[in-house]
């Protein structure tokens, strides 16, 4: 029903405007890609998602870390840059992953599971590819349950699986929602932590947003260009709702105090210059006159989640893989200082003594699941820069293999002025570069022995999940390059040295 808040406001918000570009599909999918995972809701309607790539470590424990929000943020009470975790529920390592709807879910998608098919074909085909919006946060969520429901019936062959557990729909949390509007590994760092995600042309092409001198209206999903891992709509249109609650920033994480609903991406009503990937609104749960709320301009997308214990083993898997990590450290000493709490617990008498006991053994345990994500941090970054200097080092060694190509020609040039002035010229290059390859070379054999105390263990497992961060075609060569950096680490670890000889081998042989 909608509520009174809703129908005092211009019903021009709701007119669904002129399309952008002509869909190419259904309405709840006007723009169709091979690799979307289409799953049907009944009433010949399904919902489209899209990949988020979450690649990991190995090891059911394993996750990864992002930096979302903004450094610059104004309002850095709620938006400052703050450290997220984030694990997929599908998959399994460098290939985890998660789903997350490709559009604001529609007018019709929601007539279409929570009224039925008649209330489907009496929607007018203006209104069906519009965005839900009007609907409470709990609306939401229940929709969500149905939702599943109706997959389940209509498009179970669809639902990813994991054993016998069937994904559901959910709300996204904030950081799975702006993870994957912020493009995920389909961006380098530096663009997934800009403001905006890269755009060809102006922000009008990817969001609608306000403009001066025309009412804001909603218009139907995917009428502008999506973001890079295919979402339309992230920004503007309707503001999101998402699974958790807001909470404020305090220097960088979230602060102690539970809050309202949090709306993400902004909505037709926000101007363009204040639009951002941070932005993040929080609105209370009831209004005014105590009703629950329920706004014109927020609604929401999917995401496909999975229960964490599908069966058995996957419980005793969990429990183990736990195990496992907090009894590895990577500076053992030379007694295990959880093992000593335990005993020094045992041997005090007060529960406040205990207490204490039981709080320093927490702060070390949990130092130590710290001290393992930072490596393997580490372990990616040290991959990246080694697959960039091995391709500088290959590059310079070309280039100068050239330049003694073109002395060797020069030197069959009649003599004179002409032959003298070229093979000056050419020897002045090789010069040049034969200092970028051994300065290249230097930086590269010290990164390499920074590496040696890096357990093989990890940098493998590293190495898989940075080359499916850089799985894009365009980077298939550097990933050859990153193996050969991490073969020139293995060569030089048992003898706690580089050799030049046998890396130069190496590092040159050639890439396949």
């Amino acid at each position: 029903m909608m509520r009174l808040l809703v129908a005092a406001l211009p019903a021009a918000l709701f007119a669904a405007g002129a399309a952008a570009q002509a869909p190419a599909g259904p309405w709840w999918n006007p723009r169709p890609a091979p690799d979307d995972l289409v799953v049907p809701i009944g009433c010949e309607v399904g919902i489209a998602f899209r990949k988020v790539p979450i690649p990991v470590g190995d090891g059911p424990l394993a996750d990864r870390r992002a930096i979302i929000g903004d450094e610059e943020a104004e309002a850095a009470y709620a938006e400052y840059a703050r450290d997220v975790f984030l694990a997929g529920a599908f998959g399994q390592g460098a290939e985890a992953h998660g789903w997350i709807g490709k559009y604001e879910v529609t007018r019709g998608q929601y007539a279409a599971v929570a009224q039925g098919c008649a209330a489907l074909a009496g929607l007018a085909e203006t209104e069906r590819g519009l965005p839900q919006t009007g609907i409470t946060w709990a609306e939401a969520v229940r929709f969500a349950e149905l939702a599943s429901a109706a997959a389940r019936r209509h498009g179970a062959a669809a639902l990813p699986r994991a054993g016998d557990a069937h994904a559901f729909f959910r709300l996204p949390t904030e950081a799975e929602w702006e993870y994957a509007a912020r493009g995920a590994t389909a961006v380098a760092e530096t663009a997934f932590r800009a403001p905006l995600f890269a755009m060809d042309g102006p922000i009008a092409g990817y969001a609608h947003l306000f403009r001066p001198g025309a009412r804001p209206q909603l218009r139907p999903v995917g009428l502008l260009k999506p973001n890079p891992l295919g979402l339309h709509d992230v920004l503007g249109n309707a503001a999101e709702m998402v699974l958790d609650p807001f909470r404020p920033n305090r220097g960088g994480r979230p602060q102690g105090r539970i809050g309202g609903l949090i709306a993400k991406g902004g909505d037709v009503r926000t101007p363009p210059d204040r639009a951002r990937l941070a932005l993040r609104t929080e609105y209370p749960p009831l209004d005014a006159d105590g009703a629950p709320l329920a706004l014109p301009t927020l609604g929401f997308r999917f995401a496909l989640g999975l229960p964490v214990l599908t069966d058995l083993g996957r419980g005793e898997a969990l429990r183990e893989a736990w195990e496992r990590e907090a009894a590895e450290t990577r500076a053992r000493l030379d007694e295990d200082p959880v093992e000593l709490s335990r005993v020094l617990e045992r041997s005090v008498t007060t529960p406040e003594q205990r207490e204490a006991v039981r709080r320093v053994r927490q702060a070390i345990v949990a130092d130590r699941f710290a001290r393992a994500d930072a490596e393997a941090r580490a372990a990616r970054s040290a991959i990246g820069a080694g697959a960039v200097l091995v391709r500088g080092w290959r590059n310079a060694r070309d280039v100068i293999a050239g330049i003694d190509r073109g002395i060797e020609e020069a030197n069959r040039m009649p003599s004179g002025p002409g032959r003298d002035e070229a093979i000056e010229n050419f020897a002045r290059a090789r010069r040049s570069w034969e200092l970028n390859q051994r300065t290249t070379r230097r930086v590269l054999d010290d990164l390499t022995m920074q590496q040696l105390d890096t357990p093989p263990a990890v940098l493998r497992e590293q190495l898989a999940v940075w080359k499916s961060e850089n799985a894009s075609q365009d980077s298939t060569t550097l990933r050859l390059m990153a193996d050969r950096f991490v073969a020139y680490v293995e060569l030089a670890r048992p003898i706690r040295r580089v050799d030049p000889a046998a890396g130069e081998d190496l590092l040159g042989l050639p890439l396949n």
